[in-house]
């Protein structure tokens, strides 16, 4: 029966849809997804759904791509437009699609997609990547969000482009029209292509461009709630289907994220925004029937809409829905997509409409699969619609991998493995070397066939079967072993035997430093001793395996001794190492540019990591004499294989900020360890003459420069300028001007005339010898297990084996802990026959750990000494989310600070009675008026919406406060308690009348939304509301006093007879001899000790007194 729609409808949607205004582009919905196509490429595409009645959409749109890392540069894409002119999807019937207002006269409400796509490269060097695109405006008839027609559409997401991923894809139009007071379900129509983890979640709508703000709701609509109804709305997070009843007419937006997973690991972010559309209508709207799914066969219903299946088993059900009108009923499903070797069928376009799912699913299919299926009346003009989700589970069977392998009796064993199940069960016993493992390795004499039943459940299936078949024997030779020299090569050449059994195939690894690891004879040019294992086949299948080792020789090996363990406490054990460096060189000077800005770059050109802790760089800012002026920067801290550090006077500075140069003629830079020898020298401008006459003079002591540098100084023309600068050159160190080139540089980067790393040095077999021997595991071999009695410095000979005229050495010191002991009492002796109360005592020498605060702005006072702990070193400015916004009336920013950084940073628990941020560049010319800090401690890592933090305390203010570059310290009028465990979270608001510029500050970027900010004019900035996120966490200083002492705490053992075995100084009722054992612990060792109560005869005299 087909129903005409009442005229208050029609007079309601003509009113409705003829008030649109003609500028806007009236988006409704969208989504964005990308395939991956090759490395770091990625196919693109947009659909944005409008109403009719805004203006045309452009033919190419443009995605803006950001690095959160900020690893590399902002970009923008093209994506062009596909469907020219759009395509129209109404919901009408249709007869009635040339009476929507997508069409010349049309007055029903219409809806048109169109769809952009286009190809991104994304740049290597960043793996993480957001992007937005944003259009104006959204259409006038929302009525869940405030000013809808002065909002910006803005739809985002993350692509993470370490791994070729594909997002999930949705075919369930965003646009449904529905009807009040009748109970409603949506399914986003999801699959994803390579069958990830998907979680799906209610967000706010945002307000473009970016950085996006939150689009505030009106009052009664929520995030999770975005549209009003008669009962609460349900929203699944594992499938995205949403249910609720409207009770009003309303034109809702709703926006959904979903966040890709795989093996637990977030990679990837979507969104999709929807406008739902409320009318009053009198077509009931179609219904599936309840339980929805019937006649299951092949998998187990595992809830009302979840059905799980086994790999292999065919899975078959039937979905019914009918309509109360009886309105003929179209039924369609995003199978064809999200299920390609299925079969779904429908009965007909009629009342009932009936489905048929069939489809068996294999273990590539493995994971969570959605089917979603759309059914619609024909109530026209507008359908009536609703949406279901059946979520299908495919169950983990046994699988046994690959069925057939391929033995030889001279060869290795077949390695062979099972998934699916705890359990397992190999028959038959045969040349097998377990039966009950899930990994047996199999070595028949002949060609067998093996089974294996797991212990999974009759559901699934649970037993999987492999042939080994024998083949016969090949010989193969890998060659004789090779000796060179670092840098040189050697030509591989394999052989295999009986040629009748070819054609042969080579595989060797490792594969670093082969020509090609698939012929028989690449050419090695290892950079270290090297055994090549070449692993050959024959046709039949006969893999046999040789190996070869090219051995290098001739470079004195550089030692690092390291101690996994520092500091232990007595008795404790500790793993020392030792590790032979690449080469000659560790840390070298890589750049030296005196121009605008200055600057100085040290890189670590070694294979292993160096510390350099106590290594200072040394200069001049006076380049007429080696001796005048004499600048140092002592550095701290750890350089792994190709880490910089430098420092520039443009205000980025990641080692110091007391080094300077002028840019003279002339220039020079020394390099010194820990222990002040020289690591590496550079002069340019100099003559030969001066520099066989210059002498340095620093805190370390003097230096020749003739003994650092051979003949003149680094030329200096081409003249230094901005953008140029003395360069390391080539990949060795002549320590003379051969090693430097005039090459245009850039801050912070590698410098591009440097090849690393430079040659190492001997790394074949390696002797090794630990002295002193005492408490080692084994002496002579490189990471020995140490038991420390005493402070103890090891030392480690290596000698290169293939050279043993090259040996290097170096030392570790362990210190022991000696600053706790523990003496238990008494110790006495007791005549037989008595029963006494005794009191025992635990004498601690030590002190006691520090007691944890309870978190709050408590005025607790001091009771030790402030010391200042700055978290976060990031070395570039930012005035996003900067508490000192000073372009905005109004700001109100919060930030989260991580307990594990405080503590990394040297805080513990204790009271702060300071902050300060690290200004770097300031633009504002007035006072932060009513400037206020509020502190909390929370178990939040980040945010995880948009919406600010509440219950916070006052900590500072309200007061004016005008900025300047640097530090700037805010002293806590309420001093503020921290429990040393929970992340500190900061808030800043001020409240202006006018606006100036904002204030930079440097920053550390985090690994996830650790920032809020609001800016606003004409408001109050400790009320704002609609916050946006960010990772750029300020630096920040605490002045923090440790919380006073606390306690050890005790255990004595046995307990019986003790009064309390937890306190240090329990009485012990005793008529026996015994033994009482305390454990100490709470400070930095554990510690025991034994008191001894002995029972003696008394009463008779010995035969011998003495």
């Amino acid at each position: 029966m087909k129903k005409l729609i009442h005229l208050f409808l029609l007079i309601h949607l003509l009113i409705t849809f003829s008030s649109n205004e003609s500028e806007a582009s009236h988006v409704m919905g969208a989504d964005i997804y990308y395939i991956c196509t090759g490395p770091n490429t990625y196919t693109f595409t947009m659909n944005l759904y409008r109403d009719c009645g805004g203006v045309n959409l452009p033919s190419t749109v443009s995605l803006s791509f950001t690095s959160p890392s900020n690893c590399g540069a902002n970009f923008s894409a093209s994506l062009s437009l596909v469907n020219s002119g759009g395509t129209e999807v109404s919901q009408v019937c249709p007869n009635d699609l040339p009476n929507t207002n997508c069409n010349t006269g049309g007055n029903l409400p219409g809806t048109e997609v169109f769809t952009y796509t286009g190809t991104v490269t994304f740049p290597a060097s960043c793996t993480d990547w957001t992007y937005s695109y944003n259009l104006c405006c959204r259409n006038a008839q929302i009525t869940n969000l405030a000013s809808p027609s002065n909002q910006t559409f803005y739809i985002d997401g993350m692509v993470n482009t370490t791994i070729c991923n594909s997002s999930p894809q949705y075919i369930s139009l965003p646009t449904p029209y529905i009807c009040v007071g009748q109970s409603f379900c949506y399914s986003l129509g999801t699959s994803d292509p390579e069958n990830d983890s998907l979680v799906f979640s209610l967000v706010q709508p945002l307000d473009g461009p970016a950085p996006p703000t939150p689009i505030p709701y009106v009052a009664g609509h929520t995030v999770n709630e975005p549209l009003t109804s008669s009962v609460p709305w349900s929203f699944n997070s594992t499938t995205g289907e949403f249910c609720f009843t409207p009770d009003v007419i309303q034109y809702g937006v709703v926006k959904i994220r979903v966040d890709e997973y795989r093996n637990g690991v977030l990679i990837g972010i979507s969104y999709r925004e929807l406008q739902i559309i409320v009318q009053s209508c009198t077509n009931q709207q179609p219904q599936f029937l309840s339980p929805p799914i019937s006649n299951v066969t092949g998998g187990v219903l595992a809830d009302t809409t979840i059905i799980e299946v086994c790999p292999g088993d065919n899975v078959n059900f039937t979905i019914t829905a009918s309509d109360p009108d009886g309105n003929d009923i179209t039924m369609n499903s995003n199978a064809a997509v999200a299920f390609p070797t299925a079969n779904f069928t429908i009965s007909c376009v009629c009342n009932p409409v009936t489905g048929t799912f069939s489809w068996t699913p294999d273990t590539s299919d493995i994971g969570t699969h959605f089917l979603a299926i759309n059914i619609q009346d024909d109530g026209c003009p507008l359908l009536g619609t609703q949406y279901l989700n059946v979520t299908i589970i495919v169950l983990e069977g046994t699988n046994a991998g690959p069925d057939q392998y391929y033995y030889c009796m001279g060869g290795n064993p077949v390695q062979l493995g099972v998934t699916g199940g705890s359990i397992f069960n190999w028959s038959p016993s045969t040349s097998l070397s377990c039966t009950t493992c899930p990994n047996p390795t199999a070595s028949p004499s002949t060609t067998t066939t093996y089974i294996v039943t797991s212990d999974l459940s009759s559901t699934c299936k649970n037993s999987d079967t492999v042939t080994v078949f024998v083949v016969p024997d090949i010989v193969v030779i890998a060659g004789p072993d090779e000796t060179i020299c670092l840098n040189g090569s050697a030509q591989l050449s394999a052989a295999a035997s009986p040629p009748g059994q070819g054609p042969f195939t080579y595989s060797w690894t490792p594969a670093t430093g082969l020509s090609d690891p698939n012929i028989a004879n690449p050419i090695a040019v290892p950079s270290s001793t090297t055994t090549y294992t070449v692993t050959v086949t024959s046709a039949a299948g006969c893999s046999m395996s040789d190996d070869v080792t090219v051995t290098i020789s001739g470079i004195a090996p550089i030692v690092t001794a390291t101690s996994n363990r520092s500091i232990v406490c007595p008795g404790d054990t500790t793993q020392l190492d030792a590790y032979v460096g690449g080469g000659n060189f560790t840390v070298l000077i890589t750049e030296m540019d005196p121009g605008s800005p200055d600057m100085i770059e040290i890189q670590n050109v070694s294979n292993g990591t160096v510390d350099v802790t106590g290594w200072k760089v040394v200069t001049s800012n006076s380049y007429t004499t080696w001796a005048a002026n004499i600048i140092e920067q002592t550095l701290t801290g750890s350089m792994n294989p190709g880490d910089i550090m430098f420092w520039t006077d443009a205000g980025v500075n990641s080692w110091g900020n007391n080094l300077f140069f002028n840019g003279n003629s002339r220039m020079w830079t020394l390099l010194l360890d820990a222990s002040g020898n020289v690591a590496d020298f550079f002069c340019a401008g100099w003559t030969a003459a001066q520099v066989s006459t210059g002498v340095i003079t620093c805190s370390a002591g003097s230096f020749n420069v003739a003994t650092m540098w051979n003949g003149a100084g680094a030329p200096m023309s081409p003249p230094l300028s901005n953008g140029t600068s003395q360069s390391r050159i080539g990949n060795s160190d002549n320590d003379d001007a051969n090693d430097f080139a005039v090459i245009p540089t850039s801050i912070n980067a590698t410098n591009s005339g440097l090849g690393l790393p430079f040659p190492g040095g001997g790394s074949g077999s390696y002797a090794y010898s630990w002295v002193p021997t005492a408490g080692l595991s084994n002496p002579n071999i490189v990471n020995p297990v140490a038991t420390v009695n005493g402070t103890t410095t090891y030392t480690v000979s290596v000698v290169d084996l293939n050279n043993p005229s090259c040996s290097g050495s170096a030392f570790v010191t362990v210190t022991v802990d000696t600053s706790e002991s523990v003496i238990a009492t008494p110790d006495t002796t007791i005549c037989l026959g008595s029963t006494v109360n005794l009191q025992l005592n635990a004498n601690v020498n030590g002190t006691p750990p520090p007691s944890a605060l309870t978190c709050g702005g408590l005025n607790t006072t001091c009771v030790n000494t402030n010391h200042t702990e700055t978290v976060g070193n990031g070395p570039f400015p930012t005035g996003t989310a900067t508490p000192y916004e000073g372009f905005w009336h109004d700001g109100r920013v919060q930030y989260i600070y991580n307990a594990a950084d405080l503590i990394a940073n040297g805080m513990v628990s204790g009271t702060i009675s300071s902050m300060a941020f690290n200004v770097a560049a300031k633009g504002s010319w007035q006072p932060y008026n009513n400037f206020i800090i509020k502190m909390k401690c929370t178990i939040l890592p980040c945010f995880v919406g948009a919406t600010f933090e509440t219950g916070l305390t006052t900590v500072y203010g309200p007061t004016s406060y005008s900025t300047s570059l640097g530090w700037n310290t805010h002293n806590l009028t309420t001093t503020f308690d921290w429990d040393g465990i929970s992340n500190i979270l900061v808030e800043v608001c001020f409240d202006n009348q006018s606006y100036t510029q904002d204030d930079d500050v440097y920053y550390t970027s985090a690994s996830c939304k650790s920032v809020l900010y609001d800016y606003q004019d004409n408001s109050n900035g400790c009320s704002l509301t609609t916050p946006a996120g960010s990772g750029f966490l300020p630096n920040i200083r605490f002045t923090i006093c440790d919380a006073g002492p606390g306690g050890f705490i005790y255990s004595w053992s046995p307990n019986t007879g003790l009064s309390d075995p937890t306190i240090q100084n329990p009485v012990a009722t005793v008529s026996n001899t015994s033994e009482y054992v305390v454990t100490v612990t709470g400070g930095n060792c554990t510690l025991t000790d034994t008191a001894s109560i002995t029972f003696i005869n008394c009463s008779c005299t010995p035969a011998n007194p003495s």
